[in-house]
Order: structure tokens, then C-alpha cells, then sequence
């Protein structure tokens, strides 16, 4: 989402004329609105008077998305109560990037151990896909712990690194999906994060408390690792200096902003050549996608036809 608004931001600033269209071919509007509050609240820091209908700048993501939703009409179908936990998180990250701009945590997490209630009658297994170089996905079972006082847990030493964005995931034994954890190293710390049954994303078959009990929760440990590779363990004090720079998720110096834009825009893999191909397929996809048109000014239009050509960033 950071790099979307940047990119959206620099090319609406860089000419008056030029507009942005943002839509989703396949009709995913979920999609479609966390792009739109991307490009209200990071293109904001560049092109200053792009905001949402009314012409206010949203002070929050979320007032972004509750904007996004009365110009599409999508109140009643997308309200952000309504929407798995996870959702909610990331634009509470979006947020904080932007009101801090260096990564709160800047040093990758190792997760050490995860814990969680028994499910009767369910062996789990737990799948961590991090957003790391190798960028490997992991699956193993949990197995039972039973503690002295006969108090019994699923756990797991996983022992994976995580660096940005990450997705722990609980299944069946058949690959059913039943929980969903998703957040960012950027954004957490060393030691011990307790996730409540309400702060997890449960898929539906298991929103039953008959299925998943109302005191379920989920306990994930981590650990700083060090530029050497080894962990720093989490009770033993501050880690020892890093050799890199501070993290950093959104430059402070608005031309350093627009140069990372631009640098999107143009490389190969730039957002520009993913909008063509977008546009392309649109051509034959249903009448159920939206595009929604973004200038200077603010959003300008909806329409359930494909985007127009012309000096557009789709």
C-alpha cells in the first residue's frame, strides 16, 4: 500500500493534467478500496490537495476507506467492522508509517514459539508465509503440551524469520484453512504476543463456538536476530547495534518521497506495466468491475466501464 500511494502521489504531482485510475478488473472492490486509501493518505504527501470527495483530507486511514465506501456506495456491503481483524491492522499500519516513518521495529523477528488452544476432535497444522529473501512457505503440525496443572496446548517451535509482511495460518490436516493471523515485523517486537480469538481472522466454517471455542487464543514468541544470524533472546536487554540504517517506510524529505515515486513508476516492474495489463484484460471482463478516477482534486468519477486511454496512470 505504501509503495501504490507513492507512486500515485508522484504522478499526479509531477503534471497537473495527469489523473490516476484505480479499479479491479476481476470486481474485487475490497481491492480496489485499499487502493484507494492508499492513494488518499500516502499520494496526499505529495499532490497536497488530493483527497476524497468532500474536498477534507482524511486525517486516518480509515476515514479514507469510510469515504471510499459512500462514493461507491459500498457502505452496507463493506463496513469496516465487518471486515476479518487483519484488515483493520493494516490501515492502522498505514497510519503509523505515516506518522512515524521509520519502521518501530527495524531488525527481523524470529518466531520462537507458537502456542494455541486445543481444538477437540482437530489435529492443526501451521503454515507461516514470510515476506523474506528466500521467501519460503512452511508448513508442520502442532502437538499437544500438557502442563503440570493439566492445562493442555497446541505448540510449535518454528524457528522462521519474518521481516515485513508475514501470514501465520492454522489448517486441517486436509489444507482447510480455520485461522488467520496477519501483520508486519515492522510493526511488533521481542517477546511474547498474546491474540485473543477476536484479534485473529476466523474463516467461517470455525465461527461457531461449538467449533472454535470463545476462549481460544493464540501466543506467538519472538526474538530480534542480529546481523549475524543469531537471535538476540527476548528478556536478555537491548540488542547489540545494528550495522544497517534505521528501517525506513516512508522518507521524511518530500523529495526523497517523490524520487522513490518516480523510481516506481519507471522501473521494469513498475505498477505502470501491471496497469496495462489490467486495462487489457478488462476488456473482457464483466460489467461488474469499478474504476475510479483520481486527480488532483480528489476522486472524480466512478464507472463500470474499463478506464479511458489518454495521460492516465491506471
Amino acid at each position: 500500500m505504501l509503495s501504490l500511494g507513492v507512486a500515485i502521489g508522484a504522478w499526479l504531482s509531477s503534471d497537473g493534467q495527469n489523473f490516476a485510475i484505480i479499479g479491479d478488473s476481476s470486481g474485487a472492490k475490497l481491492r480496489a478500496a485499499f487502493a484507494c486509501v492508499a492513494a488518499n493518505r500516502v499520494g496526499s504527501l505529495l499532490c497536497e490537495h488530493l483527497s476524497h470527495i468532500d474536498q477534507i483530507q482524511p486525517d486516518s486511514a480509515v476515514e479514507a476507506y469510510d469515504a471510499y465506501l459512500e462514493l461507491a456506495n459500498l457502505k452496507s456491503a463493506l463496513p469496516l467492522e465487518s471486515l476479518p481483524p487483519s484488515f483493520k491492522r493494516t490501515l492502522s499500519h498505514l497510519d503509523a508509517a505515516i506518522a512515524c516513518r521509520l519502521a518501530p521495529n527495524p531488525r527481523p523477528l524470529r518466531i520462537l514459539r507458537l502456542a494455541c488452544t486445543p481444538i477437540h476432535n482437530f489435529s492443526l497444522f501451521c503454515s507461516i508465509h514470510p515476506q523474506s529473501p528466500n521467501h519460503t512457505m512452511n508448513r508442520f503440525p502442532l502437538h499437544i503440551f500438557e502442563h503440570e496443572d493439566g492445562v493442555q496446548e497446541l505448540v510449535a517451535q518454528p524457528m522462521i524469520d519474518v521481516f515485513d509482511d508475514f501470514v501465520v495460518a492454522l489448517t486441517l490436516e486436509n489444507h482447510e484453512s480455520v485461522i488467520r493471523f496477519a501483520s508486519n515485523a515492522a510493526f511488533l517486537g521481542p517477546g511474547s504476543v498474546s491474540l485473543p480469538r477476536k484479534a485473529l481472522d476466523i474463516f467461517p466454517k470455525f465461527r461457531d463456538n461449538d467449533k472454535l471455542p470463545t476462549n481460544f487464543s493464540l501466543v506467538m514468541r519472538f526474538a530480534h536476530v542480529c546481523d549475524d544470524g543469531r537471535i538476540h533472546p527476548p528478556d536478555a536487554g537491548s540488542p547489540p547495534p545494528s550495522s544497517e540504517a534505521a528501517k525506513e517506510l516512508l522518507p521524511m524529505d518530500k523529495k526523497h518521497l517523490y524520487d522513490w515515486g518516480q523510481t516506481l513508476l519507471s522501473s521494469s516492474t513498475s505498477l505502470r506495466s501491471m496497469a496495462e495489463e489490467e486495462t487489457k484484460s478488462s476488456s473482457t471482463s464483466s460489467s461488474s468491475s469499478s474504476w475510479w478516477k483520481i486527480v488532483g482534486g480528489g476522486f472524480d468519477s466512478a464507472s463500470q466501464q474499463p478506464p479511458p486511454s489518454g495521460n492516465g496512470f491506471r
